[in-house]
């Protein structure tokens, strides 16, 4: 089992301060959400993001991959669609690394 460390962030400064591996960012807290995503795929270049919305579409899906998400959930959702999301980016990041080192 994957054990995560969940660390609350107020804002985007905050978030950005915690250097986290990852970063849930719930779009329906900004305004701007897709200048929220460039600010923190900016800030933490090495940080993978999953934004959350409650009015997710493909339109947005594909917007946010475009800004550099790694992933799109639509609200309301489960705790185990999270962690489903989170662990299939993971997954993903270590079938990148494994073929990078062949």
């Amino acid at each position: 089992a994957d054990d995560v460390e969940v660390i609350p962030a107020a804002g985007l400064e905050e978030a950005c301060q915690t250097l986290a591996p990852m970063i849930l960012l719930d779009a329906d807290n900004h305004a701007d959400w897709a200048c929220a995503l460039r600010h923190l795929v900016e800030m933490i270049p090495t940080a993978r993001v999953i934004v959350m919305a409650r009015h997710a579409d493909n339109h947005m899906w594909v917007e946010s991959l475009s800004q550099g998400a790694h992933d799109l959930l639509r609200k309301p959702f489960s705790p185990s669609e999270v962690r489903s999301a989170v662990l299939g980016v993971l997954q993903q990041e270590r079938r990148l690394a494994a073929h990078a080192c062949v």
